[in-house]
């Protein structure tokens, strides 16, 4: 058995040796390319040329390896503007180049052929072949030169053809040491304990997530089984890595401290399996009787720290007492390998990025931008906007040296799917973003500003809320930097892994490890758990306040003024949303008591606060000279109540108070990131759907923003979507309002009846233009969502 186990990996080891030399010296040959079939019914005429859009993960393959043939024959690549000059055949350009698909146009010998696309994966090019190549034949050479060392394998070498080979097998044919293979057996029986441990610890949390509401929701089953499996594997890798340490520490303490000795190789595992069971009794408690680590406070506190710390060491007594088990060991090696073998398939080499877009200066020269939203502003309840209360004194003020867009609307009826829109620059018709636990897909992870600005230099950083306003929840990739006062990308090793193919593997195995390390932390005192609900509902309790988060703010500002990197903050406060109201101040509601959601006597004192907010951040600014360094910009998410026809405020102030005034037109928060990128004289990429308020707007454009009111309170105790609610046709939209000039129109997409008025106190966007009838609104609506791949039901 051992010479066969020992033949069969010498025939892989040259096998994987002759791949290299191939790949070293023909890289090219057509068994490393995949072919792609071109179907009559995908190719598009267009401009004379043939043009066809290929779906493929151009992080995994190489563009500049494709290959398009008629029927035997390749076609010739050429720049675009000769395939657009025309005059030849024969001939094909991309045109187009994203991370999950390539446009390309043809002009064909014979347009009736088979024509077949071949593309290469990345990896296998000539460089890797080369990298095989030295690394197997420097085994090789070490191998002889150990072997000619010594005589007695120097005359077995040379004595006969076949006495490499020889040498190879007697490499597994060594003498065993009793004492040493019974201690070898006792290590590799702990390392399957940490391994059946981490997958079961995987898989309770994996049958946790997909039976509640998660991004898996949309996700196939094998799909889901596959992210399962390669969520264990990082984490399986890191507990055989510290079982190391605990060797090494065995052989330095074991002799002095036998207790550690016949304990040490058992701590990893007795640990995992502690938290599991910790983890398992939270969601039950939390899940049935409506308490848990969460909610506990003082001795209930000291108490899960206390059995915490019993548990593991029942546990690890436990292990130490169990006899090896072959069956563990060879189911945990099977999931090992079959996990390794995953990884290995979804491997993706990194996303090429993004060529650097022309710069105007340097990156220090480029000003600072502050997104600041107060969650739930209606514009017609601040004095900016003529309110008859002074809720707004400060940004009264400032709007003399701003713009301020008099008729601006949300794209979303809730923060998450309002500030995707904005931060994106897309619908959310368009990424499916709407409401947790929805996330982005595909190429809209990486598509989006702070990702753009980081290309220019900028530091990014987000503070929000955990679960509805949180970057890291959404899945924006390669965005920012900090997220709610925490370094993100410094927090985990594995963030690197997301763009190479374990992104939603990757996503789980966060929630996972911070679902335990904020729950330890808790019950030792380290740091109190925060409940995102309470952030929402209750900001006055949360223990992540606004003011945390302006503190925050200001303390990477002063981190700009000392440096040279520019600073760009998505900021969302939460004093303003409601139902309940906590100012600080008492003025409009000075002697009143709060009995119902929405009162407007707290309401009016909640935004008068967040006006000494602004006025607060500008008096930082000035303080520390960047006042005239900084674009800031002041909106809202949403309406009052979650409502998308109420004005919303939106006010931006450049630098030396250029393009001062007002914008009477339709805007949106969808229009912010391509003003910021206009303003920064940076090109507007295609995917944008916003318009640059910088430049002349059409007036009488349509405004399109989408809600939904199929959320609920999950076993969690947050709000969320329930997979069974997201279905076609409109998966987890309920509804959808459309806003032209001076009305806004509801559809009912549960129902399709519709229904219109006129826009609160709207300043007349559209003077002289009538705005189209309802009907005409259906139909423009409707062909936006076919164009979005929504199937419309009958009757629409």
């Amino acid at each position: 058995m051992k010479k066969l186990i020992a033949a069969t990996l010498g025939v892989v080891y040259l096998a994987v040796l002759l791949l290299g030399l191939i790949l070293l010296f023909k890289p090219g040959a057509a068994v490393f390319y995949k072919k792609f079939p071109v179907e009559p019914g995908a190719v598009r005429r267009q401009d004379g040329l043939y043009a066809l859009h290929l779906d493929v993960n151009t992080r995994f393959y190489n563009p500049d390896t494709l290959l398009l043939f008629e029927n035997s024959a390749a076609l010739d690549p050429v720049a675009q503007n000769i395939l657009l000059e025309g005059g030849q055949t024969g001939i094909f350009a991309l045109t187009e180049i994203g991370s999950r698909f390539i446009d390309l146009s043809y002009i064909p010998r014979d347009p009736a052929a088979n024509h077949t696309i071949l593309i290469r994966p990345r990896l296998l090019n000539s460089r890797t072949g080369g990298i095989i190549t030295q690394i197997l034949l420097l085994g090789i050479i070490a191998f002889l030169a150990a072997a000619l060392r010594n005589p007695e394998k120097r005359a077995a070498l040379l004595g006969s053809p076949l006495g490499v080979f020889r040498l190879w097998l007697a490499l597994f044919d060594r003498p065993r040491n009793p004492a040493r293979a019974a201690a070898q057996q006792r290590w590799l029986q702990a390392a399957a304990d940490i391994l059946w441990v981490v997958y079961l610890y995987a898989l309770m949390e994996w049958i946790f997530m997909v039976t509640r509401p998660s991004f898996m929701d949309l996700l196939g089953f094998w799909t889901k089984v596959k992210i399962l499996l390669l969520a264990a594997l990082p984490a399986a890798l890191i507990g055989l890595l510290s079982l190391l340490i605990f060797a090494l520490l065995h052989r330095l303490l074991a002799p002095a401290l036998p207790w550690f000795g016949r304990y040490s190789r058992h701590i990893p595992a007795a640990f995992l399996a502690a938290c599991l069971a910790l983890i398992l009794f939270d969601n039950f408690t939390y899940t049935v009787l409506r308490f848990g680590i969460v909610t506990s406070r003082g001795l209930v506190r000291v108490t899960y720290g206390i059995g915490f710390v019993l548990l593991f060491l029942y546990i690890l007594k436990k292990f130490a007492a169990a006899r090896n088990n072959f069956r563990i060991r060879l189911l945990a090696a099977s999931l090992l390998s079959l996990s390794l073998l995953l990884a290995a398939f979804a491997y993706q080499s990194p996303a090429a990025q993004r060529a650097a877009q022309s710069q105007s200066g340097a990156a220090s020269a480029r000003p600072n931008i502050i997104l600041l939203s107060s969650d739930g502003l209606n514009a017609e309840n601040l004095s900016l906007y003529g309110y008859e209360r002074d809720t707004t004194p400060f940004l009264r003020e400032l709007a003399a040296t701003s713009l301020v867009g008099q008729n601006h609307f949300t794209n979303a009826a809730h923060s998450m799917g309002s500030d995707t829109a904005l931060l994106t620059g897309k619908s959310p018709f368009t990424t499916r973003v709407l409401y947790p636990p929805d996330t982005l897909k595909g190429s809209d992870k990486y598509e989006h500003l702070p990702g753009l600005l980081q290309l220019q230099g900028y530091r990014s950083v987000q503070l929000g809320v955990d679960h509805y306003v949180d970057a890291r929840q959404i899945d924006f990739q390669n965005a920012f930097s900090e997220v709610n006062c925490r370094n993100i990308e410094a927090a985990s090793l594995l963030e690197g892994l997301k763009g190479r193919g374990y992104g939603d593997a990757i996503y789980l195995l966060d929630d996972i490890v911070s679902r335990m390390q904020t729950r330890l932390a808790h019950i030792f005192f380290i740091q109190d758990m925060v409940n995102p609900l309470t952030q929402v509902t209750q900001p006055a309790f949360s223990t992540t306040t606004d003011a945390d988060r302006l503190d925050c703010l200001e303390n990477y500002l002063a981190e700009a003024a000392a440096g040279s990197q520019p600073l760009f903050a998505h900021v969302h406060l939460m004093e303003t949303h409601g139902g309940y109201f906590y100012p600080p101040e008492r003025v409009f509601s000075a002697g009143k008591e709060q009995t119902e959601y929405w009162m407007r006597d707290f309401y009016d004192d909640a935004i008068l606060n967040f006006d000494r907010q602004v006025r607060s951040l500008v008096d930082v600014l000035v303080k520390n000279g960047q006042y005239e360094h900084t674009v800031l910009v002041i909106y809202s998410d949403h309406g009052q109540g979650y409502l998308t026809q109420k004005r919303i405020p939106l006010l931006i102030h450049f630098p030396g108070g250029d393009f001062a005034g007002q914008v009477t037109a339709n805007t949106q928060n969808l229009d912010l990131a391509p003003t910021l990128l206009d303003y920064l004289g940076l090109p507007v990429p295609d995917w944008m759907e916003g318009s640059s308020l910088l430049q002349p707007v059409d007036p009488a454009r349509i405004i399109l923003a989408g809600g939904t009111r199929k959320a609920s309170r999950q076993d969690n105790n947050l709000f969320s979507l329930s997979a069974a609610s997201v279905k076609p046709p409109f998966y987890q939209f309920s509804y959808l309002t459309a806003v032209q000039c001076s009305r806004w129109h509801s559809i009912n997409l549960d129902q399709l009846n519709m229904k219109s008025d006129w826009v609160s106190s709207a300043v007349d966007p559209c003077p002289g233009s009538q705005p189209a009838a309802p009907e005409q609104i259906r139909e423009q609506v409707g062909g936006w969502l076919r164009d979005r791949g929504y199937d419309l039901p009958a009757g629409w």
